[in-house]
């Protein structure tokens, strides 16, 4: 599977149907819906394939590195095509406007919306945080009846 196998279909998900649709990401899903003609974008946390990437190498590294040699790393029990981490070094998420990006906590980077609460993938433990799911299915909602009339 290549980065642009995932684009393609996303792009083929959109383009089948006849609503409008309004693209919804969370951190390097952002990465995937580049070339999709949506109405717009809602993205939360949304990263770069280099910091994605990055990220990953360093889980790799904990449990003994990557063989840069080999067709298809296994990373934290994920098998990755070597060429997916390539494409997604250099990948970024989609700007188009209309966009609403929303970050958490202390994230320095751009945001049109901020809210206060931990990355729950930062979390050790799988977990939920209700009061933060409802506050961003809000904000989603309110995005989407801006963006297209719902």
């Amino acid at each position: 599977m290549t980065l642009g196998d995932w684009r393609s279909a996303i792009t083929a998900l959109v383009d089948a149907g006849d609503r409008p649709v309004v693209g919804a990401s969370i951190r390097a899903g952002a990465l995937f819906d580049t070339g999709a003609a949506v109405a717009c974008r809602w993205q939360l946390a949304p990263q770069s394939g280099s910091r994605l990437v990055r990220e990953l190498e360093r889980v790799a590294q904990a449990a003994g590195g990557i063989d840069r040699g080999a067709p298809v790393v296994d990373i934290a029990g994920n098998r990755i095509a070597a060429s997916m981490l390539a494409d997604l070094a250099g990948a970024t998420p989609c700007t188009d406007h209309p966009c609403r990006i929303v970050r958490l906590g202390t994230d320095p980077d751009h945001a049109d919306l901020r809210i206060d609460a931990a990355p729950v993938w930062r979390r050790a433990e799988p977990g939920d945080d209700p009061v933060l799911a409802a506050l961003l299915a809000d904000d989603l909602a309110a995005w989407s009846r801006a963006c297209v009339g719902w």
